[in-house]
């Protein structure tokens, strides 16, 4: 096997250039193509490296490297997704994963839990809100990329994985907790005082737009009758598939551009709009959202401000305004490649810039959702 991936390279690399007619610019692109000489040096980095690096090195694992090295260069939404990771993706985005089952935020690289759903492997466990993971298959959380961390919780269900935890207060334990299908449900829901409902979003998948409807319809009847206003809460929700929360859009506006993209290739460039029909028609509505709301979330928020449809609250939103395509690769992995970037329906673009509040907030989420609650009865009075 030794050589096998670098002659691999090599080839892939020559037969790409052969085939190119022009090396020195691509036709009508204006953009400068590489030399042969300078696809070569790749070849010969590539080399040196698995033959005189320090220690013997997997050629597979050094073509991985190679790999992710190049999407890591383009923006820090983009990478490289292994197989099991993959397949991993695609049970998330249809609402369900193998993992252990615990909600988490990260403060001072730390991973606090947050919510254990019922039935799951880590409420079986013990595991409750306020708990740190603290380690992972005997490694611990402290100088580990966060994103590596959490990978290494999920996995095929069935399989074991060992997870330090520790509670304030007492001494760190180990569990060996056995994975399970998680099913990851996006919407929580309740009447709060006045007849107002409260919805948090943690997170949209594929069945968000259906999970938020059926909540909508619980509480407040087929007709809306029942509740005089609405809540929406996306404070830490990072986003996830963006078109549930155009269909979340959709269900709270009549008419009207939601949102449009813009890439490289126009033929590509796409369009949300609402139809006709409203859950919760004269209803008003007030959008909570932090620092943490990113991308489909603000995509939510933007669309109902830019329609005048809901007041948002709190504190302005991270500014994640880019489009990642998830491409199949031949092996079973994945490529998630920013290939567009998401305006408003004004126009306005996210990316670097956030959804700014209508009523900023800066204090603890008590009183965001106290100021939330006092413009709901506002508006409804009036």
């Amino acid at each position: 096997m030794k050589g096998r991936v670098y002659m691999t390279v090599l080839t892939l690399i020559t037969t790409w250039t052969l085939a190119t007619p022009s090396l020195a610019q691509e036709e009508g692109s204006g953009q400068a193509q590489l030399l042969l000489e300078d696809l070569r040096t790749f070849t010969d980095v590539f080399n040196q490296v698995r033959m005189n690096y320090v220690e013997e090195l997997d050629d597979m694992r050094l073509l991985d490297a190679a790999i992710r090295g190049i999407i890591a260069e383009l923006d820090e939404h983009s990478r490289f997704i292994s197989a099991d990771s993959f397949r991993e993706m695609d049970d998330a985005s249809r609402g369900r994963f193998g993992g252990i089952g615990v909600e988490v935020e990260f403060e001072d690289g730390r991973i606090i839990v947050v919510g254990v759903p019922q039935g799951s492997p880590a409420n079986a466990a013990g595991i409750r809100p306020g708990d740190l993971i603290t380690a992972v298959d005997g490694r611990p959380v402290k100088g580990r990329a966060i994103p590596e961390t959490m990978d290494a919780l999920r996995g095929e269900p069935g399989t074991d994985v060992r997870v330090g935890v520790s509670t304030p207060g007492q001494d760190s334990r180990e569990l060996v907790l056995t994975r399970a299908f998680i099913a990851a449900r996006s919407v929580e829901s309740r009447v709060l005082e006045d007849r107002f409902g409260y919805f948090r979003i943690s997170h949209f998948h594929a069945e968000t737009g259906k999970e938020m409807e059926a909540s909508v319809r619980r509480l407040a009847g087929q007709d809306g009758s029942r509740l005089a206003g609405a809540i929406i809460d996306l404070r830490g929700n990072g986003g996830g598939a963006m078109n549930a929360a155009a269909a979340v859009a959709d269900g709270f506006l009549d008419s009207g551009q939601i949102l449009h993209t813009e890439s490289r290739h126009a033929d590509m460039d796409m369009e949300f709009t609402a139809s006709p029909g409203e859950w919760l028609p004269g209803r008003p509505l007030v959008v909570l959202v932090d620092e943490k709301s990113a991308s489909a979330s603000e995509v939510l928020a933007g669309a109902l401000q830019d329609h005048g449809r809901a007041v948002i609250v709190g504190r302005t939103t991270f500014g994640k305004g880019s489009v990642q395509s998830v491409l199949a690769m031949r092996n079973g992995s994945g490529l998630r490649l920013t290939t567009a970037r998401y305006f408003t329906a004004s126009g306005n673009a996210i990316e670097g810039v956030g959804i700014e509040p209508d009523v900023p907030v800066t204090g603890d989420s008590g009183q965001a959702l106290e100021k939330a609650l006092e413009i709901l009865r506002q508006r409804a009075a009036g």
